[in-house]
């Protein structure tokens, strides 16, 4: 019973030391790395010091590189909005084949927290709980739980992932974490049905993968290096 009892605490306490995102910095995390793009899309924070956000390229389509577009975040304090973040981003790097792109803050602008999404530096499995971040509907910050359903899912010239978390219109772009808080992907698309005159998610959704959006972001800041 003893034996029986430490297998089950030490189980207990490596789950705890696996995840400690989930229960006690997920709100903190999403409230400040998330940002609306030019109200349609959502993007990330991953490099507050460059001001780099990860969005998906589908939702800077109509822009060169170059271009500006409006982000925005509102700001919280203890789950009461106390004001908006907005400020104009430049469209700075594009992966359109892997539905990728990187905005940056333009010069002089700081995010206003301190946190910022860590890339992942492993892919998950099939069947791996994932958790999805964006601004569905507008609704800010809303979060979605779901599984890596498939990997190897080919539409046009994409490859994704496919998962079952909800996902609506304005989450796209929206970072994908797994239970460490890491980002593993960024939202491109959903599968709707018409339903009358609406149109209601299937729950076969695609994100892009964690290697194309490390290859973006390895590829950029080479890019940067050379320049300076």
């Amino acid at each position: 019973m003893k034996f029986i009892l430490a297998a089950a605490l030490a189980v207990f306490s490596t789950c705890a030391i696996a995840a400690p995102w989930i229960l006690e910095n997920l709100g903190r995390h999403v409230q400040e790395t998330n940002f609306a793009l030019d109200g349609k899309c959502s993007s990330t924070m991953i490099d507050r010091e460059a001001g780099l956000l990860l969005t998906a390229h589908h939702c800077v389509a109509d822009k060169d590189l170059g271009d500006m577009t409006m982000v925005k975040q509102n700001l919280y304090v203890d789950h009461e909005n106390t004001g908006i973040f907005m400020v104009q981003a430049e469209y700075v790097a594009k992966d359109h084949l892997n539905d990728l792109a990187l905005l940056k803050l333009s010069d002089g602008a700081t995010a206003p927290f301190p946190m910022e999404a860590s890339i992942a530096t492993e892919a998950p499995i099939v069947g791996e709980t994932i958790w999805v971040v964006g601004n569905p509907l507008g609704l800010d910050n809303t979060v979605t739980k779901g599984i890596i359903s498939a990997k190897h899912r080919k539409m046009e010239r994409h490859e994704y992932w496919q998962t079952d978390a909800v996902i609506a219109g304005g989450a796209s772009g929206g970072a994908v974490y797994n239970d460490q808080g890491e980002l593993i992907g960024v939202v491109s698309a959903g599968i709707m049905a018409q339903m009358g005159f609406n149109r209601v998610p299937m729950g076969f959704n695609f994100v892009v993968p964690l290697d194309r959006v490390q290859t973006l972001l390895s590829n950029y800041r080479s890019s940067i290096e050379v320049a300076e």
